[in-house]
């Protein structure tokens, strides 16, 4: 077979391109937006430990910095008896390095207090992040919830339309028509078993993945978030304002 031969069998058995259409657009958009909130959150949990790191890391410098302060204050203490008063150049020795530690104290007292407000901004920021990354992932719920629906309407539509047409002949089938049941009646009563189905099957494996499938991502990272602030805008405003933040 010549080239040509092999050029025209391939056209003609090329798939059809599908062009993406304005949903198909929109949820690829939100997606991306999603994924990059979601990265957003992730540094602001790393950065929010790295901050726990430092915040342990100064107490116990500053528990060494107490121990040295009491250790030289029992050693000058002990000398000032053994030299019955008389204040000696060791003695002055031990009670400068007192001084010099218990100072070192006070300094990472002030650093644990400016640490504790970074760490207060490091938490809203990371409420934050995962309340956006959750609207987010809300809106795309929504727009799979759409989809998943008009996909209902094009594939499975009939075949309900079609069993309750024969629910509602076998339940009348041979009934006098005085005696037939109320079509609403009868609606209403499908309905109910229709609804009792898709209940039973919601948490199947098919449901799942077809759920899975039409969000396309997975769920919002929970790790190292405060969740009940996440989850309330009024307590972030609050911590906003006890920050000095702008709203």
């Amino acid at each position: 077979m010549d080239d040509s031969s092999t050029t025209k069998t391939s056209t003609q058995t090329a798939a059809p391109t599908v062009a993406p259409t304005a949903a198909d657009s929109r949820t690829a958009e939100q997606r991306q937006k999603f994924n990059d909130r979601c990265t957003a959150l992730r540094q602001a949990v790393d950065d929010k430990h790295a901050m726990h790191d430092r915040v342990a890391k100064l107490k116990q410098l500053q528990s060494a910095a107490q121990g040295e302060a009491d250790q030289a204050k029992a050693a000058w203490s002990s000398a000032l008896r053994e030299s019955n008063g008389e204040i000696t150049r060791a003695i002055h020795k031990l009670r400068a390095a007192e001084r010099s530690a218990l100072a070192l104290v006070e300094e990472y007292e002030v650093m644990a207090q400016e640490l504790a407000t970074d760490s207060e901004r490091l938490e809203l920021r990371v409420a934050e992040c995962h309340a956006d990354a959750s609207g987010v992932r809300h809106g795309l719920v929504a727009l799979a919830k759409d989809s998943t629906y008009a996909k209902f309407l094009n594939e499975g539509a009939d075949c309900l339309a079609a069993a309750y047409q024969l629910y509602l002949d076998d339940a009348n089938c041979g009934v006098p028509y005085r005696s037939q049941i109320d079509p609403d009646q009868l609606a209403s009563n499908f309905m109910r078993k229709v609804l009792a189905d898709i209940k039973s099957r919601g948490g199947s494996h098919a449901a799942k993945a077809i759920i899975a499938s039409a969000i396309g991502v997975g769920a919002v990272p929970h790790a190292g978030v405060d969740p009940a602030l996440a989850a309330s805008p009024v307590r972030r405003m609050q911590l906003r304002k006890k920050l000095g933040l702008q709203s």
